[in-house]
């Protein structure tokens, strides 16, 4: 079933369950006030009884009543019977006295009822339901004798339960025909209402049907402000961001391709006019072709880096020494070329980082400075800190970049300045990832000219107490 039909029955399925616990619960009420009601009027004729045999007086004669038979006439006139109710009296087991002939209720007639009133005890009081096979009984039995009269009767007052039921029972089934109506119209209003509320939902799944790889910028039309607007809006951005993506992707795609194709061109170009008779020829040969693959392998490997900078292990946070990370950092650099390695400052501060990361990212920029700068010219390494930042920097006095491509740098296969110099033009953007898995930024500095100063800007998250770590790991790829 769909969404919608499975809301509509589970509904219906709820309102009819109300109604049927709000019948049963109000039939049951009803019932028992139509008992207890029946129960009363019983006290009242019983109450009624024994006053006029306490005064022995006939309430419409005013004369004095001295015999059994006399008292037993005149209760049964002395109270006129409803609808469903019905008197008679009798001396030992022979019928006395009937009711009027306008009474409805006739006990006389009812043979059950009759042996039952027979069946009681003459000299005690007694109320009783009675079912016989014409209906159920609600009956009070009153023992009557006078003084000096040896008779002894009984006077039976009898109200038809079943009758007084029945009223109910044919008000409940009208309560039936009208609740189902009303669960049927509750039914319509409930299909309309949902449709409604589910149109964001099928708005959602005819855009993601027209959605391709092509063309993502379908959006969902968001309306109202409650939950499912809020889960349009939630779907939009999730749709900006595979959009986002697959741009970036198509862009990587196309930018791979044609870094690559250049040393695939290289290297087809040197092995078709390759001699392979000129032992000099091929050995050069050899010499240019190796270098074309160390090339490419060096660009897959950038590439493999960028790719697990998403992944959430890329980075592995531990307990390091500022200091000597900067130390062990400058010592490595100083093998990168021939130029005046100094340092600068150092943080004597401990924070979280993963120092494999941290010494790749100085030792990119430390490689980036030695491209771009004369032999002999100064580069600096160095670490400062303060209450909430922690800064690690590479300051050259290279060829600089200039104002307008600094913040195109980070981006991938973006170079800056003079292209003849070798690089793949992934090596800012590795070292911006690595900032940014440690929560922080790259900080690009530089004057055309002048020179550069690349800084690494992180929060200092402050390790809790427990021994150090290695302030620097030694790295897979040696610096050549």
């Amino acid at each position: 079933m769909t969404v919608r039909t499975r809301v509509l029955v589970a509904v219906s399925f709820l309102s009819l369950l109300a109604l049927l616990l709000a019948g049963f619960v109000a039939y049951a009420l009803e019932r028992q006030r139509i008992d207890n009601s029946v129960d009363d009027l019983l006290k009242q004729r019983h109450a009624s009884v024994e006053a006029l045999i306490g005064r022995a007086t006939d309430p419409t004669t005013g004369a004095r009543i001295t015999t059994t038979r006399a008292m037993l006439r005149a209760s049964m006139q002395l109270v006129q019977a409803g609808p469903n109710e019905g008197s008679v009296a009798m001396i030992g087991d022979r019928v006395a006295w009937t009711a009027p002939v306008g009474v409805r209720l006739r006990p006389e007639n009812d043979q059950q009822l009759l042996a039952a009133i027979r069946a009681t005890d003459p000299t005690q009081v007694l109320a009783a339901t009675v079912d016989t096979q014409q209906a159920s009984y609600r009956v009070i039995v009153i023992p009557v004798g006078m003084a000096g009269d040896p008779e002894v009767g009984k006077f039976a007052w009898a109200v038809n339960a079943s009758a007084e039921h029945a009223e109910l029972q044919r008000s409940y089934q009208t309560y039936v025909v009208v609740g189902l109506l009303a669960l049927m119209v509750v039914g319509l209003v409930a299909w309309l209402l949902i449709g409604q509320l589910l149109e964001p939902i099928k708005l959602l799944r005819e855009t993601a049907q027209e959605i391709t790889e092509t063309d993502l910028s379908r959006r969902i039309p968001v309306r109202g402000n409650d939950d499912l607007a809020q889960l349009t809006l939630t779907v939009n951005a999730m749709l900006g961001r595979l959009e986002n993506t697959f741009a970036a992707q198509r862009e990587l795609y196309d930018d791979v391709g044609h870094e690559l194709k250049t040393p695939l061109t290289v290297l087809r170009g040197h092995m078709e006019v390759m001699n392979v008779r000129d032992p000099d020829d091929v050995a050069a040969t050899r010499r240019r072709v190796i270098s074309e693959v160390d090339r490419m392998a060096r660009l897959v490997e950038d590439l493999i880096t960028l790719a697990k900078s998403e992944r959430p292990d890329f980075v592995r946070l531990q307990p390091v020494d500022v200091a000597a990370l900067t130390d062990e950092v400058l010592a490595k650099a100083t093998a990168l070329g021939p130029r005046r390695w100094t340092l600068e400052d150092l943080a004597d501060v401990r924070v979280l980082a993963d120092p494999q990361r941290i010494s790749q990212a100085l030792l990119e920029l430390a490689r980036n400075a030695v491209k771009f700068s004369e032999p002999g010219s100064r580069i600096a390494i160095g670490s400062a800190a303060d209450d909430k930042l922690v800064w690690l920097w590479v300051r050259d006095e290279g060829a600089g970049i200039d104002p307008a491509e600094q913040m195109r740098v980070r981006e991938r296969f973006t170079r800056a300045g003079d292209r003849t110099i070798e690089g793949s033009g992934l090596g800012l953007a590795i070292v911006s990832s690595i900032a940014e898995a440690h929560d922080g930024k790259l900080r690009i500095s530089s004057t055309p000219g002048v020179g550069s100063t690349f800084t690494l800007e992180m929060p200092r998250n402050t390790p809790p107490d427990e021994p150090l770590g290695t302030a620097l790991p030694e790295l897979q790829e040696e610096v050549l």
